[in-house]
C-alpha cells in the first residue's frame, strides 16, 4: 500500500492482541500474520483506533521507524484505509475458487467407498454415527465392479479435460477391505486400461486387521499408501476399538502392520482418537511403542463428533502432553486442532488452501457410495449427485451450495471468531452431525478446542523464538 501523511488509515476490526509478559502478539482473524510486539510499538498500533492521518499519528509518536513499522502494519492488513471492506478480497476468492470447481478444472481424486460395513464395532465410528443419523437408507452395502469401473472412466475423463497427468484413488468405506476383489480389480484395471498414459497414486484407510500376507504383497507391489489407527497400547486400545462381542483389535491390527512391514511398506503415519475410554490411558509407553515400529506421524483428534466429559481446555492440555511425548521419541503429534495455527503464515501458492478447511469442498475429488451416489467427503453421508451424473456434479446447485457454505466468510456461525479465517470452520463432520441431531453442542466445544489450541501455539511459537533470539545475542 502506497501512502503520504494525508493517508488516513485506521486499526483493522480483526486485529487480535494476545498478551505475552512483557510482549503482545498481534495477529489479524482473517489473515493470520503473527507478530510480537512490545509495549511501544503496540502503542502506534493503537494511535489508529481511530481513523487517523499517518501524518498526525507521526506527530503524536514521533519514531525514527515510524514508517517502516506503519507499512509492516498495512502489509500484514493490521491497518487498513477508512472505508476498506476487508472481506472482500476473501469474497473474491472464495469465488475464484468455486469457480474452479465448478468448471471441473481441480477434480483430479476419487474415492471408492468400498463397503459400508466393518469387521470392528467401535462405539465412536464417525461413518456409522453420521449415516444412522443422516436418515439416509442404504440399500447396496458393498461396491459393486460395474459402479466402480463407470466410476473410474468419469474420473480419468475428467482429468485429461483440464490436462491432469496425475490421479490419485482412495479406497474408503468402515472397512474398505472387506471388499477387497473390488480393490485390487479397480487398481488393476486403472493401470491395465490408462496406465500408459496417466500415473496413477493409491491410498486407502483400514484397520488392518484383514491385511494377509498375499494382500500385504499387493499393497507392496502397487505402493498403496496405507493409512490407520491404533488408539493406544492393548488395554487401551482394545477398551474402546472393539469388534461387536466386545473382543479387542490390538493384536488383529499389529499383525497387519507385520504382515506390512516384511514386505517392506511398513506403518509410517496412524490416527489416534480420543474418547473417555482411552484418553487417560495414553502415555509415553504408546509412543514409545510407536518409535519401535518406525512411526514417524501420529495425528491425535478428540472425538470429532462427541463432547468428551471434561473442559476443552484440559482436552487441550492432553493434546499438549502428547505432542511433547511424541516429540521425545521424534514423532509428529498433529491434528486438526493445530491446522488454524498452521495456517496464519499464507500459502505462497494459495488455491483452495485459504478458502476451505480441507479440500473436500475444492472440486479436487469426488467420492462414489456402493450405490452410485456422490458425496464430498468420504465421510459425509450428505449426497450431492449421482455416478450417472458425475460430469456435471461439480457445478450443480447441490454441490455449489454445499461447497459456498463451507467457504470462509459464509459460514454464519464463526462470523467474528478470533480466528475465523484461519480455521474456517474446522471439520464439516462435526457440523453435520450437529444438523443430522439438531444439537450444536459438540461443534462449540470443537470450536473452543480450536480457539484454545491456537492461543496456546502462539505463545509457544513467541516463548520459542524469544528464546532463540536470547541465545543468538549471547553468542
Amino acid at each position: 500500500m502506497q501512502f503520504t501523511d494525508r493517508t488516513i488509515l485506521v486499526r483493522s476490526q480483526h486485529v487480535v492482541v494476545l498478551p505475552h509478559g512483557a510482549n503482545h502478539i498481534v495477529y489479524h482473524s482473517l489473515l493470520g500474520n503473527p507478530t510480537v510486539v512490545d509495549e511501544p510499538v503496540l502503542a502506534l498500533l493503537h494511535a489508529f483506533e481511530t481513523p487517523t492521518s499517518v501524518g498526525t499519528a507521526r506527530a503524536q509518536r514521533p519514531s525514527r521507524n515510524f514508517l517502516r513499522r506503519v507499512r509492516t502494519f498495512t502489509d500484514a492488513g493490521f491497518l487498513v484505509r477508512r472505508g476498506t471492506d476487508e472481506r472482500a478480497a476473501i469474497r473474491r476468492r472464495v469465488q475464484l475458487t468455486l469457480d474452479r470447481a465448478r468448471r471441473g478444472e481441480n477434480l483430479m481424486a476419487l474415492g471408492l467407498i468400498l463397503d459400508e460395513a466393518c469387521n470392528f464395532g467401535c462405539d465412536f465410528c464417525l461413518a456409522r454415527k453420521l449415516a444412522e443419523t443422516s436418515g439416509r437408507q442404504t440399500t447396496v452395502r458393498k461396491m459393486p465392479w460395474p459402479v466402480a469401473q463407470v466410476a473410474i472412466d468419469a474420473l480419468v475423463v475428467a482429468a485429461r479435460a483440464h490436462g491432469h497427468k496425475t490421479v490419485e484413488i482412495y479406497f474408503g468405506g468402515r472397512e474398505p477391505l472387506l471388499n477387497w476383489e473390488v480393490l485390487q480389480r479397480s487398481i488393476e484395471y486403472a493401470l491395465d486400461t490408462y496406465g500408459k498414459s496417466l500415473t496413477f497414486r493409491f491410498s486407502t484407510n483400514t484397520n488392518c486387521s484383514l491385511i494377509t500376507k498375499e494382500r500385504a504383497r499387493f499393497i507392496a507391489k502397487h505402493r498403496i499408501l496405507v493409512t490407520t489407527s491404533l488408539d493406544g497400547l492393548a488395554e487401551a486400545n482394545d477398551s474402546v476399538r472393539t469388534h461387536v462381542s466386545g473382543r479387542g483389535t490390538f493384536a488383529e491390527i499389529i499383525a497387519g502392520w507385520d504382515h506390512l512391514a516384511r514386505v517392506r511398506r511398513p506403518i509410517r503415519m496412524i490416527s489416534l482418537t480420543l474418547t473417555e475410554g482411552n484418553i487417560d490411558r495414553i502415555d509415553g509407553s504408546y509412543f514409545d511403542f510407536l518409535a519401535s515400529r518406525g512411526i514417524r506421524t501420529c495425528t491425535v483428534e478428540p472425538d470429532l463428533i462427541a463432547s468428551l466429559h471434561r473442559s476443552p481446555a484440559d482436552v487441550v492440555d492432553v493434546l499438549f502432553r502428547l505432542r511433547a511425548l511424541g516429540h521425545d521419541r521424534g514423532i509428529t503429534v498433529t491434528g486438526m486442532w493445530e491446522k488454524p495455527f498452521n495456517a496464519m503464515i499464507p500459502s505462497p501458492k494459495p488455491k483452495y488452501h485459504n478458502t476451505f478447511a480441507c479440500n473436500a469442498f475444492s472440486g479436487t475429488g469426488l467420492n462414489v457410495l456402493p450405490s452410485g451416489a456422490i458425496t464430498a467427503c468420504s465421510y459425509s453421508a450428505q449426497q450431492v449427485g449421482t455416478l450417472e451424473a458425475f460430469p456435471s456434479v461439480l457445478s450443480s446447485d447441490g454441490y455449489t451450495k454445499l461447497a459456498a457454505s463451507r467457504a470462509v466468510g459464509n459460514i454464519e456461525a464463526c462470523i467474528g471468531c478470533e480466528i475465523e479465517g484461519v480455521c474456517r470452520g474446522g471439520c464439516y463432520l462435526t457440523h453435520e452431525y450437529g444438523e443430522n441431531t439438531g444439537s450444536s453442542a459438540g461443534v462449540h466445544y470443537r470450536c473452543e478446542i480450536y480457539r484454545l489450541a491456537t492461543r496456546a501455539l502462539l505463545l509457544e511459537a513467541a516463548s520459542d523464538n524469544a528464546s532463540d533470539n536470547s541465545t543468538d545475542g549471547r553468542r
